[in-house]
């Protein structure tokens, strides 16, 4: 669950394709999640 996104430590409504933005993730560990993956809808 998705719940924030942020630029340059600004919190978002939403990112478009092509930004850099952090995703604030709830139930996903950080050693689960890499530098450079795409989130999309399954």
């Amino acid at each position: 669950t998705v719940t924030g996104v942020e630029m340059f430590r600004k919190l978002l409504d939403y990112a478009e394709a092509g930004d850099n933005i952090g995703a604030l993730l709830r139930g996903v560990a950080r050693e689960d999640v890499q530098r450079g993956q795409v989130l999309a809808a399954p």
